[in-house]
Parts: structure tokens; C-alpha cells; sequence
């Protein structure tokens, strides 16, 4: 049970670096997302006009 318990630990830490990770690429690439986004939406504004 010990050892089964110690492998669970350790999964949930690969898991909270993993999830940790991504946010931080996500928060880096922020303004890089917002600029995607406003050209996806001007665009489908301009078709749809």
C-alpha cells in the first residue's frame, strides 16, 4: 500500500509540473493568442459583412 501510495504522489507531481507547464507557455504566449484571436474575429466580421 506504502509503495502503491509513493507512485501515486509521484504521478501526481508529473502531473502538477505538466499542468504548471502549460500555463506558463499559455501566460507567455498571451499576446501571441490575443493577436490570433483578433484576426480570427475581424476576419469572420469582414465575411460575414
Amino acid at each position: 500500500m506504502f509503495v502503491w501510495r509513493m507512485e501515486w504522489k509521484a504521478v501526481w507531481l508529473k502531473a502538477a509540473d505538466f499542468l504548471r507547464r502549460c500555463a506558463d507557455m499559455l501566460w507567455n504566449y498571451r499576446e501571441a493568442w490575443y493577436i490570433a484571436a483578433t484576426f480570427a474575429f475581424t476576419d469572420n466580421c469582414m465575411e460575414s459583412e
